[in-house]
Parts: C-alpha cells; sequence; structure tokens
C-alpha cells in the first residue's frame, strides 16, 4: 500500500508538495486559535469542508477532462506562441489571475453563477479549510474564463495546472489572522 501511495503522489507532485504545507498550516491556526480562546473551528464545519474537498477533487477529475478537451478545440485557433519559457510561466501566472478575479467578480454578480459559487461562502466558519468548500461545478464555469488565455497560444494543460497552483494560494489566504496583505500585493494580485 505504501509503494501505492508514493507511486500516486510521484504522479501528482503538487498534492504531494501542497498537502503537507495545508496539513502544516491549519494545525497551527487550530492550536492558536484554540490558545487565544478564538473559535475558529468546529469539528461539523471542518469535516464538512475536507468532505466536500474530497468530493470536489473526485468528481473534478471526471468533468476536468471534458474542460481539457473544450479548451484544446479552442487552442486550435490560437494566435500567438511564446517560446521563452520563463515569460510563457509568468503571463501565463499574470493572466490565470486576471480571469479568476474576472470569474469571481462575475460569481458575485450573476445569479447563475453565484449558485455555484455559493456553496464556498456557505461556511460558518472562516478559516483555512473554508478554501477547501468549492462547487464541483467549479471547473464549467472557470473553463469559459480560460478561453481568452487559450486563444493567445497558452496550452490547455498548462492553464489546468497553473490553476491548481494558484488554487494553493486561494486556500491561504482564507484565514482570520491575515488581516490585508500589503497594497502592492493586493493591487497586483
Amino acid at each position: 500500500m505504501f509503494e501505492t501511495v508514493k507511486e500516486y503522489l510521484h504522479h501528482n507532485w503538487l498534492l504531494a508538495i501542497s498537502t503537507p504545507i495545508y496539513t502544516v498550516l491549519i494545525l497551527l491556526e487550530v492550536l492558536l486559535s484554540n490558545y487565544q480562546h478564538k473559535k475558529y473551528y468546529t469539528f461539523k464545519e471542518t469535516l464538512m469542508n475536507f468532505w466536500l474537498n474530497i468530493a470536489n477533487a473526485l468528481l473534478g477529475l471526471s468533468i476536468k477532462v471534458g474542460v481539457l478537451a473544450m479548451l484544446a478545440w479552442f487552442y486550435t485557433f490560437h494566435i500567438n506562441s511564446i517560446e521563452e519559457p520563463i515569460l510563457y510561466w509568468t503571463l501565463l501566472f499574470i493572466g490565470l489571475d486576471c480571469c479568476f478575479y474576472f470569474e469571481h467578480r462575475s460569481e458575485h454578480y450573476s445569479r447563475i453563477l453565484w449558485a455555484v459559487h455559493v456553496t464556498h461562502h456557505s461556511s460558518q466558519e472562516f478559516n483555512l479549510t473554508t478554501g477547501f468548500r468549492s462547487s464541483v461545478l467549479r471547473p464549467f464555469v472557470s473553463c469559459w474564463f480560460f478561453i481568452p488565455l487559450v486563444l493567445l497560444g497558452f496550452k490547455p494543460l498548462d492553464i489546468l495546472l497553473m490553476d491548481a497552483i494558484c488554487q494553493i494560494y486561494g486556500i491561504i489566504v482564507h484565514t482570520r489572522y491575515i488581516k490585508k496583505m500589503p497594497v502592492w500585493f493586493e493591487t497586483f494580485l
């Protein structure tokens, strides 16, 4: 069994890197909030957040196959290619963050998109595990916001990888311990 887990994590390196980071940060937040007698965590809410994360991961895998196929079709119409790897990944990171910004704003202004996004805001608590709380339909919504990136020449698989990387950051900001990021950071991201 250990060998199977090792093999799985070898092929899913992002999960292998992010899971220990989440574990340490969540444990620190739990310990600190308990030490300070703040009720940032309840067993029921935390269990629900983890359950939604597992359900999203399992269902999201099958959805992402269809999303990948759709993005691959749009990629056949791309108008540009960026050959320099550092520029490519930097622009993809910035572009994806912009796409996510417009997606998130749209989810708060459109009733149908809000219906998909509201799961994320349904927790009674605001802590790191709240970042796990997301709708299984998110990939269906996100993919439409990724189309401009594909048309600009970013590869569909790279977009989904960068989205997964950005989701790590998205989970980490769900804490009451960080009140506000520096102005330059919030202006840029």
